[in-house]
């Protein structure tokens, strides 16, 4: 069972990515109406699901592709609760290719409604 439900963190941070290099609104679905996001610039913190859907639209206008490249993905669940680590990169991508930043994940999901659902995301470019 644990198995079964750590995979299911594995596909939804998966999920996240497909839809942030898709430019796809329903990203904001994929967090709990509480949900808190810290992302790796200055001024990116949202706090509840239309938050954080005024701030993925914000980053969806800019003329580039967010993915990321997973080096590891470490990931914890207990009973409704799951946490997860991941690093690795954050591919930008332009006109003129892509490049890639390192690029660490933490983030808290809980299940509701029958999903995996962010509660806390904070992402972070490391220093030095």
């Amino acid at each position: 069972m644990t198995a079964d439900r750590e995979t299911a963190v594995r596909q939804a941070v998966e999920r996240l990515g497909v839809l942030l290099f898709a430019k796809d609104a329903a990203i904001a679905e994929e967090f709990a109406p509480d949900a808190v996001l810290a992302g790796s610039e200055t001024g990116e913190r949202a706090d509840g699901r239309d938050a954080v859907a005024k701030l993925f639209a914000g980053l969806m206008e800019k003329p580039r592709t967010v993915r990321w490249a997973w080096d590891s993905l470490d990931v914890s669940v207990a009973g409704d609760l799951a946490w997860i680590f991941a690093e690795g990169n954050a591919l930008l991508g332009q006109d003129d290719g892509e490049r890639a930043f390192p690029y660490r994940l933490s983030g808290v999901l809980r299940f509701r409604d029958g999903t995996w659902r962010w509660q806390l995301f904070h992402g972070s470019e490391p220093a030095g």
